[in-house]
């Protein structure tokens, strides 16, 4: 009985540490859950802003839908109608056909749910305007909206039409009706609603132009102070995220310069490719020229450059990672601070070189295991000639030439040894070898 209350006590004391420990081991609300290797059994609540991704996809005969696709499960939440959405995607300003086609109905619409928070009614038919970046034709403020019209040829000439109305209550604020041999495409608005860029494509040249919307005037191509003629392909451009800037890059168009250490080839300035930067407030444009080397001919990897900009839009990025390439430009001073040099041919295979580590003996370049081991196929890696493996030139450097004679002075002196002395000199060499091992 004298003991009983030490036990008591000691079993108090252990419920007490278990009672703490439990509290340790509980995360507070808080606290970051850890890592699930299980899902939980009752999923959390989607979050419209952050949960879910909108596709715009485009089915049979061109009609477009934008899609709420859950980003966790893959399933598709709901289907809206094809629309501008605004800028901090909350909104969708959906278009419609009405009354036979002779009217346009554009209706706001909550993105997150999918319900119509008002409507407004245009005479004539226009369809909501996108880049293939994903961009719309919505004002950053979301007061201006513009419109175009399907074109079509009417007479042999090319009939386009946008339209631009406030997006509150449909007020038409600028209309701009064209016809001839040109057709017109959307660039991007201006985050104030006072300008929209286009692409003006005819007569073998794309060109870009500027309709003043206060005005309702479409400006000649100088107004766009440092404005190119598109020279070739240009990838879907990204913006600032005050939506003021614009980046993209223009590849280059294919010239008659396919060597560079053979006779000299000065290429035009159309054919140099280059990284630009469009001031969508102040309608000028700068550019960065890239170096020539990087104009390719090959047309699939012409086709696979893309463009990214840091947060801040101080720095842009140029890509392409079938010619190896990755250009950082100061969006600043629009100048190139790092790009990749001429990658050597002696060591390359299909565009990718392997580097020499430490202590390495072998320049052996990397060869895919279907190729080493004679299984060769359409798609796997093959050896190619440095004139045809990612552009390389096949002029070598002095060094380089006496390095080659040197080899074929030797080769050809074992050559003419007896067999008997060239399997003497290779044992003692072998032995050589596992001494200095």
């Amino acid at each position: 009985m004298v003991q009983r209350p030490g036990r008591v006590v000691v079993l108090a004391l252990a419920f007490l540490l278990a009672a703490c420990a439990a509290q340790v081991a509980t995360p507070r609300p808080s606290d970051s859950p850890s890592a699930s290797a299980t899902p939980t059994a009752t999923p959390r609540p989607t979050n419209a802003l952050s949960d879910v991704v909108y596709l715009r996809s485009v089915g049979p005969g061109g009609v477009a839908n934008i899609l709420a696709i859950d980003a966790r499960t893959g399933a598709t939440l709901r289907t809206l109608p094809d629309g501008s959405a605004s800028s901090d995607r909350s909104t969708l300003l959906a278009t419609e056909e009405a009354n036979g086609a002779t009217k346009t109905l554009v209706r706001r619409l909550d993105l997150g749910s999918g319900h119509e928070l008002g409507s407004f009614m245009l005479d004539g038919t226009y369809h909501a305007l996108w880049t293939d970046g994903g961009q719309t034709a919505l004002s950053r403020d979301g007061h201006h909206l513009a419109l175009s019209i399907y074109p079509y040829q009417e007479n042999g000439a090319w009939v386009t039409g946008f339209r631009v109305v406030d997006a509150d209550t449909g007020t038409t604020e600028a209309t701009l009706d064209l016809k001839g041999q040109s057709t017109f495409g959307f660039v991007a608005m201006s985050p104030d609603g006072r300008s929209l860029f286009l692409n003006q494509f005819g007569e073998g040249v794309t060109t870009m132009r500027v309709f003043d919307i206060p005005s309702s005037t479409l400006l000649p191509a100088p107004a766009i102070a440092g404005v190119r003629k598109q020279g070739g392909f240009r990838p879907p451009p990204v913006f600032s995220r005050d939506g003021r800037w614009m980046f993209s890059l223009d590849a280059g168009a294919p010239g008659n310069c396919t060597s560079f250490d053979g006779p000299r080839c000065t290429p035009s300035a159309d054919e140099q490719p280059y990284v630009f930067a469009l001031d969508l407030v102040s309608r000028r444009m700068l550019s960065a020229p890239l170096p020539i080397e990087q104009r390719s001919t090959d047309f699939e990897k012409y086709l696979l450059w893309s463009v990214a900009v840091a947060p801040n839009a101080a720095t842009v990025y140029a890509i392409n990672p079938a010619l190896g390439v990755i250009d950082e430009v100061d969006a600043q001073q629009m100048t190139v601070r790092r790009s990749p040099a001429a990658r050597s041919c002696r060591r390359t295979v299909t565009g990718f070189t392997r580097p020499r580590t430490k202590g390495s003996r072998s320049s052996t370049p990397w060869i895919s295991r279907r190729v080493r081991s004679g299984r060769a196929t359409a798609n796997s890696t093959r050896l190619r000639s440095p004139s045809t493996a990612s552009g390389c030139t096949r002029s070598a450097t002095p060094a380089a030439r006496s390095r080659s004679s040197r080899r074929a002075t030797a080769q050809s002196s074992a050559s003419s040894r007896s067999p008997r002395s060239v399997r003497r000199s290779s044992a003692s060499t072998a032995r050589g070898n596992a001494l200095s091992r």
